[in-house]
């Protein structure tokens, strides 16, 4: 019997699946194509040379999705968890780049791409899609009971349907675990772009004032990379740790080497300790010991830790220091001036002041449906600082608990992938199911989930997250064997016989 032939080690595919539509259309659609594309770059062309630039960019990347709609679910991969951070109206007027990237690419594949060739829908993406329904109309109904126009939060209601059309685009367009493994290697890769953007903010010379003109916010002492906020920045970077973390700990994986894993994992630690965010900081080290643990590879995660722990040190250790001091020795930046009074660092004794005494009695009024999106006008201090509050705002109990099916549903599943036969598959199952447990963690203290960099990369990884392959149906590619008829004969004997 012939052992199975697998690929070629972190090899790159050739060549990209066509769609049912390009097969179907074929030379047929040219003439039309052509028309149409024409129109639209004519028109935009009225508007500047800027626009007729971006209008043929759309055209030629709307044609080649029409016709590897895997591009679709490669593209956005690569580039939705790097650009929620860019300025709104960078590109488009009144739009983020990654708006206009997930919704465009979305909207493209579910119009063209035939039905049979749709990823089937399983309970996480009935449960997803009811997390969105339910952010959408009890944010309306909270808006308009209070009598509030639509359009001042209309990207708080929408920014759900962004993530969750990622997510259905990465399902559809990427049915093969070849395609899966290479977008997993392009977000990891990638994230290394991010860790650039922290070093240039870091660093002297013009290269923080370019940043600053791409997202609209100044360096303050806290690095925020290609985000606009530190805790963003953190978020993303907890995600490629752990992610890298449970591949290091997947023997045969072939996402990417070894060495260069551990260059992304380092890259991202950096990017982590330069945000100076403590409570993404305990969410990755919660999340690692959970991956050694359940892995048995309690030894090599020491080794990722230690090694760690050194280049934090090395890099960021005194800024580090005077972090921590400062969370437990005078006031807290923001705060009214008092000390925690007691064990906790001044950011959580505020927090815990904050949620008792302000948001408490705000909320009882609306714990069924919610308030909507916003800040009640009684409260003085107009940041949550934690998920569960947000969400109970947006939307009450039910928002919540859609949050809590959310979550339990990517654990089950990812909890399933972890037995699959294949290594990939296997490392994401591991990396999804401990980033679950940090995320719950986090959001105590900051809203990750619905905040920017955090959500897209974590709905792109639950896309990724495929139904497991089985050891008893893995299908290996095989060597074709040379027939001639005297093997041909034998082999039909053999068949005979062994039936």
């Amino acid at each position: 019997m012939s052992a199975p032939v697998l690929e070629r080690p972190f090899a790159f595919p050739v060549r990209l699946p066509t769609s049912g539509l390009a097969a179907v259309c074929g030379p047929r659609a040219l003439l039309p194509l052509g028309v149409a594309s024409a129109a639209v770059v004519g028109a935009a062309a009225t508007l500047g040379p800027l626009a007729g630039l971006a209008a043929v960019v759309a055209v030629l990347g709307a044609l080649a999705v029409v016709a590897r709609p895997a591009l679709a679910g490669l593209v956005l991969a690569w580039v939705v968890p790097l650009t929620p951070g860019l300025r709104r109206g960078l590109l488009v007027p009144g739009f983020k780049v990654s708006e206009v990237v997930a919704v465009g690419l979305g909207a493209l594949v579910l119009l063209t791409v035939g039905r049979q060739e749709h990823a089937r829908w399983r309970v996480f993406d009935w449960v997803a899609l009811a997390y969105v329904v339910l952010t959408v109309a009890l944010g309306v109904a909270g808006l308009l009971r209070r009598g509030a126009p639509l359009t001042g939060d209309i990207s708080t209601l929408v920014s759900p349907v962004q993530f969750f059309l990622a997510y259905r685009v990465v399902r559809i367009t990427l049915p093969t675990p070849e395609l899966r493994t290479r977008a997993l290697r392009g977000t990891l890769l990638a994230s290394l772009v991010v860790t650039g953007t922290v070093l240039l903010q870091l660093g002297p010379g013009p290269g923080g004032r370019l940043l600053s003109s791409l997202t609209g916010v100044a360096y303050t002492g806290r690095a925020t990379g290609l985000y606009s906020h530190w805790h963003d920045l953190a978020g993303y970077a907890f995600l490629i740790i752990v992610v890298g973390v449970a591949l290091l700990l997947t023997p045969g994986q072939r996402v990417l080497p070894p060495p260069l894993l551990v260059g992304v994992v380092l890259a991202n630690l950096l990017s982590l300790v330069a945000s100076l965010t403590i409570i993404a900081m305990i969410g990755t080290l919660l999340a690692a010991v959970v991956l050694g643990v359940r892995k048995g590879r309690v030894v090599q995660l020491l080794g990722v830790l230690v090694a760690s722990v050194a280049v934090a040190t090395a890099a960021f250790g005194p800024t580090l220091v005077t972090r921590l001091s400062t969370q437990f020795s005078g006031p807290a930046v923001g705060t009214t001036g008092g000390s925690s009074g007691g064990f906790l660092p001044h950011s959580l004794a505020y927090r815990l002041e904050v949620w008792t005494t302000q948001y408490g009695p705000a909320l009882k009024p609306h714990l069924l449906a919610g308030y909507g999106p916003g800040i009640p006008p009684e409260v003085n201090w107009k940041f949550t600082e934690s998920l569960y509050l947000t969400l109970l705002l947006r939307g009450g109990v039910p928002l919540l608990a859609a949050f809590a099916f959310w979550c339990l549903f990517l654990w089950t599943r990812a909890r399933r992938a972890e037995g699959s036969v294949r290594p990939e598959e296997s490392a994401l199952g591991h990396a999804m199911s401990a980033i679950v447990l940090g995320t719950i963690v986090m959001d105590i203290s900051n809203p990750y989930f619905v905040n920017n960099g955090f959500p897209h990369a974590l709905w792109v990884l639950a896309g990724l997250l495929a139904v497991p392959t089985p050891l008893r149906s893995a299908s290996w590619p095989r060597p074709t064997p040379v027939r001639s008829s005297a093997s041909s004969s034998t082999t039909t004997t053999t068949r005979a016989s062994s039936g």
